[in-house]
């Protein structure tokens, strides 16, 4: 700032100078202060308002004493009319000219910056023009190359000397010439633009990649087709991770649509947006005749069309439903039993968008679950109906329930034993009471009972049954007998111990042994 004042009182210093110097010559012109005027719009453009001002302030004080003679010099106070007109002219024109000195520099200097600017600009975009990635090439309707880019060049490995005036395909594989000349072909005045995916020879070992070129038409005034802009750009890395994805969809696709899962998903409204194949063929119906016109409850029977939208309103509410067994009624086919879950979508305002459903055949699994449930309805029938083993059951020493075979052993018809007391079974009031003790006392501890005994039939003849208990619960008052008929048993029992029982188990020594310790004994 300080250098500046500096340089515009050493502009004064040679103004005045160039002042006296003027009021010295023997002609009178009187117009010697004129000479700070110019100085006022140096001072201005060289160093800058404040710099100017004070040159400007300088030049009207010293102004006066250049313009009249030394005779003159008492009508030159700064009073005097004559010096005032004088100066404010002087004032007026030396401001004037360093303001607008003072804008034109800064004018210039907004010139100077635009211009580097603009330079700078343009360099980068010849340099990126030349550099980018994109070949840009320009060729006549025949073919022929009229301009090249650096890059378009460098594909190459030659110079654009040596490219320009060649056929741009020269470079193209053989095997799409055919297939860029169909598609230049389709260049129009309606459709001015095409593109296209070719393999070019690139570099001196003339490796095959691949390119994607956007053709365009350049048309003159005349309407005279004249001459081609082709910009391309290598895609071998994006068709390698296009057949990538390509691939990985298909396997994907394939994972969903021949999955052993029916799945499907579902508009807020039921229609169908998404269905795989599976379920396609479960439903025997054509993807043609389902996404967008039919409703998958079109595909359900009777209670499985509740239970189905009793599933769909649940997801609506955000319920995930799980495990709900209907019938897919197909349109043609068979029935097949499914295993139906839900899963409901919102999106970010808590809106209801779609329901994705898994549909899983369980058929097989409910046909053995039929087969079991009738096996084992039957074996508990033929169980509880043989006529081999009575069951009775007791509570209290009630009889609550008794099977066919206890009443037919005992000679009652059906239902005659329920409600009564166990005391009917037995032949006296002593069995009943010894056998009860015994019993009840052994089952108190979580045990089993066992006992032969004669019990009394209906016509009254008594009959030996063996008899086994065990409590159903807690309390030993309820109780499950098994009764089995050993009357034949008990009528061969002598002829067995005699002959035929076997001394391990019975402790009864069988006949053979007493013969045979009589026989060492005569020896």
């Amino acid at each position: 700032m300080a250098y500046n004042y500096a340089k515009a009182v050493l502009i004064f210093a040679l103004a005045l100078l160039l002042g006296l110097a003027a009021a010295a010559l023997p002609l009178d012109l009187g117009v010697s202060f004129i000479v700070f005027i110019p100085a006022a719009g140096v001072a201005f453009y060289l160093c800058g308002l404040g710099p100017g001002l004070l040159l400007v302030v300088l030049g009207g004080a010293a102004a006066p004493w250049l313009t009249m003679p030394e005779a003159n010099a008492a009508e030159m106070l700064p009073l005097a009319p004559q010096a005032t007109v004088k100066l404010l002219i002087y004032f007026i024109g030396a401001i004037a000219t360093g303001m607008t000195t003072l804008y034109l520099r800064n004018v210039m200097a907004t010139l100077r910056s635009t211009k580097v600017e603009l330079t700078t600009r343009a360099d980068d975009l010849l340099r990126s023009f030349n550099l980018r990635s994109e070949v840009i090439c320009r060729c006549d309707m025949d073919g022929k190359i009229l301009f090249a880019n650096d890059a378009f060049c460098f594909m190459f490995g030659r110079p654009l000397l040596a490219v320009q005036g060649r056929q741009w395909d020269r470079w193209m594989s053989p095997e799409d010439k055919a297939r860029a000349a169909s598609a230049l072909g389709q260049l129009n005045f309606r459709t001015p633009t095409v593109s296209i995916e070719l393999r070019m020879l690139v570099g001196q070992a003339r490796e095959a990649r691949w390119y994607e070129f956007f053709c365009t038409q350049n048309i003159h005034s005349d309407a005279r087709e004249s001459e081609l802009l082709l910009v391309g750009r290598d895609v071998s890395h994006h068709r390698q991770m296009r057949a990538q994805s390509t691939a990985a969809a298909a396997h994907w696709s394939d994972l969903y649509d021949n999955a052993p899962v029916g799945y499907f998903s579902m508009d807020p409204w039921g229609g169908i947006v998404n269905i795989n194949d599976t379920t396609l063929r479960w439903a025997n119906v054509k993807r043609e005749s389902m996404t967008g016109q039919r409703r998958l409850e079109d595909l359900f029977t009777g209670d499985a069309i509740a239970a189905f939208r009793k599933a769909f309103v649940l997801a609506r509410k955000g319920h995930l439903v799980c495990g709900a067994w209907v019938d897919l009624d197909p349109i043609h086919g068979r029935i097949r039993r499914v295993s139906l879950e839900v899963l409901p979508q919102f999106d970010s305002g808590g809106n209801f968008v779609q329901s994705k459903w898994a549909m899983t055949d369980v058929t097989p699994r409910h046909l053995l679950d039929m087969y079991y449930s009738r096996s084992i309805g039957t074996d508990q029938s033929h169980f509880f109906g043989t006529r081999r083993v009575g069951m009775v059951k007791l509570l209290n020493r009630t009889i609550i329930w008794n099977n066919a075979a206890a009443e037919s052993m005992l000679g009652y018809s059906r239902n005659e034993l329920t409600g009564q007391s166990a005391r009917m079974l037995h032949v006296s009031d002593a069995a009943f009471h010894s056998i009860g003790q015994k019993a009840y006392s052994t089952l108190g501890i979580g045990g089993y009972f066992g006992v032969d005994l004669e019990m009394a039939c209906k016509e009254g003849t008594p009959r030996w049954i063996y008899m086994s208990g065990m409590r159903l619960d807690q309390e030993p008052e309820h109780s499950i007998w098994f009764l089995m008929d050993i009357s034949d048993l008990h009528r061969k029992q002598p002829y067995l111990l005699g002959e035929h029982s076997d001394g391990a188990l019975t402790s009864n020594p069988p006949l053979v042994d007493d013969q045979h310790q009589a026989l060492l004994a005569l020896e």
